[in-house]
């Protein structure tokens, strides 16, 4: 099967208001890039391109994601021969049960780490609930699970958790300033959700991520 990958297009700023004007949407695809196209499409060519965020940081137009791939060696591979490859954003979530095998893969493949950007998620999704203090904690559980100081870009992966989620994205805030997230942004949030962050976030999300298939 294809691997997982991610698509970006930036919102609308009319429809979340005119703050999160740059704010970019992650499409997440189930299929190669390829199978939308007509023409032959490089894969290396597409990972090696980079978009700018709106926090100044770089992200690679397209990345692997880990979701569905078996914890353990399976996942390992996976990531070492994406980076070897020329893949240089890696996407894993605490909910995937899979971050120490995409760091072992990070430390071997031989890429340095400051050419990789590693995006992982806060595990809001199996109706856990999170408070300030408990997504903090959650963060630096993913960076020892991963075996890293920081991650490029640290998610709330869903906004499920409506008495915690404004709490959750002000961790993050936190985390950015604390060095341990260099970006930080949303997963599977609905316009209403942006506006509610909107009215109350000190930072915008960088990103949102989003899944987009044929299914």
């Amino acid at each position: 099967s294809w691997p997982q990958s991610t698509k970006i297009r930036r919102i609308r700023s009319r429809s979340c208001g005119p703050r999160f004007r740059g704010t970019l949407a992650l499409c997440a695809l189930a299929l190669c890039p390829a199978a939308f196209s007509r023409r032959p499409v490089s894969t290396v060519g597409m990972a090696t391109a980079y978009v700018t965020l709106s926090d100044g940081h770089r992200m690679p137009a397209l990345g692997l994601g880990v979701f569905k791939a078996d914890p353990g060696q399976s996942t390992y591979n996976a990531v070492l021969c994406a980076l070897r490859g020329g893949y240089r954003h890696i996407d894993t979530a605490a909910y995937y049960r899979n971050e120490a095998d995409v760091g072992r893969a990070i430390r071997d493949c031989g890429v340095p780490r400051s050419d990789i950007f590693v995006t992982t998620k806060l595990e809001s999704m199996g109706g856990r609930s999170y408070t300030y203090a408990a997504t903090l904690q959650a963060l630096q559980e993913s960076l020892q699970r991963l075996g890293l100081e920081y991650v490029d870009m640290y998610l709330i992966h869903s906004p499920n958790d409506r008495r915690h989620r404004l709490e959750q994205w002000q961790a993050l805030e936190k985390a950015k300033g604390m060095g341990l997230a260099r970006s930080i942004g949303v997963s599977n949030y609905g316009v209403h959700h942006l506006q509610e962050l909107e009215r109350s976030a000190q930072i915008l999300p960088a990103t949102n991520q989003i899944e987009l298939h044929p299914w």
